[in-house]
């Protein structure tokens, strides 16, 4: 008999309390209830929950299968709540296999607009709450706990993600066999949303084959208030919070007249409101990301940089990847017009060959010069 362990995201709704999306999954079709699209025949419906199907054989490393759902909820405060079965952390989890809700959408007019999803799963079989920016690979876990350090593997846990007016998001966990009537707040978070706020609803399954029935999700709810009275709060876990370093610039280049290369020590984050000058007159046209961990940008200039001689570079906006807004630089740079050669080969010398005191070095043969006798000086021609 398959044991799973029961994770129940929810906040059952109080009697004040208006449920503006309720997907139970009770069939037959997933599309039942309500028009969700995406990968529908990856999917099936089991004694009312929702299971992954892929029965395609798993030609690479992973995959991804996902469900969504057009939502447009504008409520002050909001709630979500969801059932989700895994036995995932009793069979070990990795990068690949986990489920993600995605919840809320910052979606920006000047682009780069950011996603908020709820994570179970991952690497070290955690619950967390993360941020992703559009078209970049890498997310920000804005709140994280170890799933295992909570209860054993056949506990049922039960979630609760709250969004208040002050766009401050907490989590709470109920441990439902050892603590049924008392909640712990795992954390909370205080979110910037500077673009038009959308709550579309996607499912998503990150799996390989090994973890392919890992996951299963119950009943999906979203309610319009927060809710009180209904929990207990106790002593609150501190979420794990990763350590950021602030970035900061190690090395320049300059690969076009027009260019300059940043190099950080540690990933940073643009945006339309970025901007760098020359001299404070030269504007930046346009920045672009120049390695795939995202460490360093390539600025191009409205106007060619000077052939030679020093310049002041500014720059204004960039953000480290928990966002936070890091402060505008000047850097006094060094354009040099020589080339710097390479280090010149020094000639090579033939050492001299130390003579061996032993051998005897032959001498120099001349020919030997004969004296003439008396006799033949005086018969000489005179």
């Amino acid at each position: 008999m398959k044991n799973y362990l029961l994770l129940l995201i929810a906040l059952w709704a109080s009697s004040a309390a208006h449920a503006r999306f309720v997907e139970p999954f009770d069939g037959p079709q997933i599309t039942s209830r309500h028009p969700w699209t995406g990968d529908l025949d990856k999917f099936e419906i089991i004694e009312g929950m929702l299971w992954l199907n892929d029965t395609e054989p798993i030609s690479r490393e992973h995959r991804n299968a996902m469900l969504q759902m057009p939502l447009s909820l504008d409520g002050a405060e909001l709630r979500w709540e969801v059932e989700i079965y895994t036995d995932a952390l009793e069979n070990g989890t990795s990068d690949q296999n986990c489920v993600r809700i995605y919840f809320l959408r910052d979606e920006r007019e000047t682009g780069n607009s950011v996603d908020y999803y709820l994570q179970v799963g991952g690497n070290s079989g955690t619950l967390s709450v993360e941020r992703i920016w559009e078209n970049e690979a890498g997310s920000f876990p804005l709140l994280s706990k170890d799933l295992l350090a909570l209860r054993s593997n056949y506990a049922a846990l039960r979630l609760r993600l709250t969004l208040d007016r002050e766009n401050r998001l907490r989590l709470w966990v109920k441990d439902l066999y050892e603590n049924e009537d008392q909640y712990t707040l795992l954390g909370d978070r205080e979110i910037s949303i500077s673009g038009e706020r959308k709550e579309d609803l996607r499912v998503e399954f990150r799996y390989t084959k090994k973890g392919a029935q890992a996951f299963g999700i119950g009943e999906i709810r979203i309610l319009d208030e927060i809710g009180d009275g209904d929990e207990q709060e106790t002593e609150q876990i501190e979420p794990e919070q990763p350590i950021l370093a602030t970035p900061t610039l190690i090395d320049v280049d300059m690969p076009q007249e027009d260019q300059i290369t940043l190099i950080y020590d540690n990933p940073i984050r643009f945006d339309a409101e970025t901007t760098c000058y020359i001299d404070y007159s030269n504007p930046s046209s346009s920045i672009q990301y120049a390695d795939d961990v995202q460490r360093s940008i390539t600025v191009t200039f409205s106007q060619p940089l000077p052939k030679a001689g020093e310049i002041t570079l500014t720059v204004n906006g960039l953000r480290d990847q928990a966002d936070n807004l890091l402060p505008e630089a000047d850097y006094e740079l060094i354009i040099s017009s020589e080339e710097i050669p390479d280090d010149p080969e020094e000639p090579t010398q033939e050492e001299p060959t130390q003579k061996d005191p032993t051998q005897e070095t032959p001498a120099q043969e001349t020919p030997p010069q004969t004296k003439p006798s008396q006799e033949e000086a005086a018969v000489a021609p005179g």
